[in-house]
């Protein structure tokens, strides 16, 4: 599920054995309540509104006893990094908040009526060669092209050298649904 039809396309060409649906995360109408024993909802929370919105779709989609997997970002006071936006620097500029602590996500988990299984954090950790391209893209000395890397495979073996990004870690809860 995802809001971007281009992404959904793209899985369906990669993926074709996956049914992708394009909705909002926080009112998946195509989807009957109660309906799985799983549910992924990674790295999404931070990018809308209204936060207790989308944990209780995933709560309203998994049947009694399921389990969620969840994850955010966390950003702390002395986080840095290459976006800077409204005053401030961002890991991402379509954030629209940003978790000062891994208590405070968790927190908003349990504050929907989930149980806590178990929560892992880890740097965020990001290719070198991504940010050597974005450089030369923001530079101009190459344009924006969400191919590049399938193009140049070769650039793609390098991707696993990655460096932390100063201040973010990412924040895993698993969780279960009791009700």
């Amino acid at each position: 599920m995802d809001l971007s039809r281009e992404r959904i396309e793209r899985l369906k060409r990669n993926l074709p054995f996956v049914k992708g649906i394009v909705s909002d995360a926080s009112n998946v109408k195509e989807l009957p309540s109660h309906s799985f024993d799983f549910v992924i909802c990674s790295q999404l929370i931070e990018h809308v509104e209204d936060d207790a919105r989308p944990l209780l779709e995933v709560k309203r989609l998994l049947k009694c006893g399921g389990v969620a997997y969840l994850s955010s970002v966390v950003k702390k006071r002395y986080a840095i990094y290459f976006y800077f936006k409204n005053g401030s620097f961002k890991l991402d500029p379509t954030h629209v908040r940003k978790y000062r602590s891994v208590d405070e996500f968790v927190d908003l988990v349990t504050s929907k009526g989930f149980e806590v299984i178990c929560v892992r954090t880890h740097r965020v950790m990001f290719p070198l060669i991504d940010v050597i391209y974005r450089l030369l893209v923001y530079l101009h000395f190459l344009e924006p092209d969400p191919n590049f890397f399938q193009k140049y495979k070769f650039l793609g073996k390098v991707r696993g050298v990655k460096i932390p990004i100063p201040g973010y870690e990412t924040v895993e809860v698993l969780v279960r649904k009791d009700e």
